[in-house]
């Protein structure tokens, strides 16, 4: 039977958002820009626990052999939650199409990031280069065609539309598809949840924070 997308046990350590933290070297303040320092991040899998980037590979591969008649697309979407600081979560997803799928993910602690637009272009750029380190992978190992999604967490409504354009038209100008709200759940459900974003807490601190940015009092709006 497929394993369908389900929640994994929370987790119970301080490490919850940093533990890759060392894996990445960010650019100057208010660059979307990273490298890596010469190791490939780390995954977590809700089934498998921490995955180096290899491990996290064969058990994409290993999951589509097991059916290999079947239609199968790779999603990553990568969202972030904003509090003291800004933690950011990668997701990779293998969907057999119509039969669920299996998903891992990336988490790291950055500096607080008050910008949505800068925000949402490092999140693209998150996504951007984790896609293109696995189509390098699927390539070499004959699966080049595996059809690869970028999920952004952004739509025609809300703040986000200001520059949905923007984001669509890096996605599509580096050869990928990009998939937008309502039907990007990659980034708007499996990232979400592993950011904590969708807990009752960060929901009541979205609201606050909103509303102090709304009010003729309260501090002036965020670049958007």
């Amino acid at each position: 039977m497929p394993t369908r997308l389900r929640s994994p046990a929370p987790w119970r350590d301080a490490e919850s958002c940093s533990a890759a933290a060392a894996g990445v070297r960010l650019a100057a303040p208010g660059s979307v820009r990273y490298t890596w320092r010469g190791e490939r991040m780390e995954f977590v899998s809700p089934t498998y626990g921490r995955l180096s980037f290899d491990r996290m590979f064969k058990q994409i591969v290993g999951y589509m052999q097991e059916q290999p008649e079947q239609p199968y697309h790779l999603i990553i979407g990568t969202d972030s939650l904003l509090g003291d600081d800004t933690c950011f979560v990668t997701a990779v997803v293998i969907h057999r199409v119509g039969r669920g799928g299996r998903y891992f993910y990336h988490k790291f602690r950055n500096r607080k990031i008050a910008s949505l637009r800068q925000r949402i272009l490092f999140e693209t750029a998150l996504s951007l280069e984790t896609a293109s380190q696995i189509s390098a992978e699927l390539a070499k190992n004959g699966y080049s065609e595996l059809p690869v999604e970028i999920h952004l967490d952004v739509g025609d409504r809300g703040e986000t539309k200001r520059i949905i354009r923007e984001v669509v038209g890096m996605v599509q100008g580096s050869g990928y598809a990009a998939v937008t709200k309502p039907d990007s759940y990659g980034a708007s459900k499996v990232a979400d949840r592993e950011t904590g974003k969708s807990s009752p807490r960060a929901r009541q601190f979205a609201r606050q924070r909103s509303h102090l940015e709304r009010s003729p009092n309260g501090p002036e709006p965020a670049e958007t």
